[in-house]
């Protein structure tokens, strides 16, 4: 079953970790297509799954209907006007995830600017997004958005992405990811 984008039924919700701001121009975008009421929360301090599932909570909590998550640093544009037409239930847009390929499944969506409804964050249940590691837990396997796209999948809801935005990729550290210190005094 699709629907259509209603901006009276909607809520918006930021992660704006880690200051409660969100960009200009995501704000502007929401005015401009209708939103009249937006939730800023910074919930994760940096752990993108706290603070995904901490909105998805919040809009639980509300009494609104229909839901646009974002991140504080997405910038919509004309680019994204697919992005409300599209009809499935769970939609998000392409933009610059720093990770080549992450739109490359025609059902994936990626968290830094989504929207769906009510009844697909109901059945999917609490805290749908998690990272995915390795048997061992050492290596990720998929993002906590994955995860969350392949729960609504299961639960039987049209997933995927439509419509284009421009997000800066949050810098990678330039630290190795181990060292090793020889030759310690005794």
């Amino acid at each position: 079953m699709s629907y259509r984008f209603n901006a009276s039924k909607c809520l918006a919700v930021i992660n704006g970790w880690p200051d409660l701001q969100a960009s200009p121009q995501l704000l502007a975008w929401l005015y401009s297509i209708g939103v009249k009421v937006v939730e800023i929360h910074r919930h994760g301090d940096r752990n993108v799954d706290v603070g995904y599932n901490w909105g998805v909570k919040i809009a639980l909590e509300s009494e609104f209907n229909q839901f646009i998550f974002a991140d504080n640093d997405i910038m919509p544009g004309p680019m994204t006007a697919p992005f409300l037409l599209d009809r499935r239930d769970v939609v998000g847009v392409e933009y610059d995830t720093g990770v080549e390929g992450s739109f490359g499944d025609a059902h994936s969506v990626h968290a830094a600017l989504w929207r769906t409804r009510r009844r697909v964050l109901e059945a999917v249940g609490a805290a749908p997004f998690a990272w995915q590691f390795d048997l061992l837990g050492l290596e990720i396997e998929q993002c906590p958005c994955s995860v969350f796209a392949r729960k609504a999948v299961a639960a039987g809801f049209s997933v995927g992405h439509a419509g284009k935005a421009f997000h800066a990729p949050r810098e990678k550290s330039a630290l190795p990811m181990r060292m090793r210190l020889t030759n310690l005094p005794d």
